[in-house]
């Protein structure tokens, strides 16, 4: 299996090489969507876990789990939106 990732103007586009006969593109977009920018690039890294990541050892009852979270920055002041 080859994964490629390349930018777009608007977010990723995930290209995933599963045989010779067959390859998945997937887009990973922030514009014109609802999703923010990182929520965008979120959604990539689950789809590359669930691609080829460790799906045995990511159980809840796992030694060690990944999570992926989005949090606000540091110096981030609140808008009156919540954001």
């Amino acid at each position: 299996m080859t994964i490629k990732i390349e930018n777009a103007i608007n977010g990723w586009v995930l290209t995933d090489h599963v045989d010779s006969e067959g390859i998945v593109r997937t887009v990973f977009a922030h514009e014109d969507t609802e999703k923010s920018e990182a929520e965008a690039f979120r959604d990539l890294l689950y789809t590359l876990i669930d691609l080829c990541g460790p799906h045995a050892n990511n159980s809840r009852y796992a030694k060690h789990r990944i999570y992926i979270e989005i949090r606000p920055g540091d110096k981030c002041e609140a808008t009156s939106e919540g954001e």
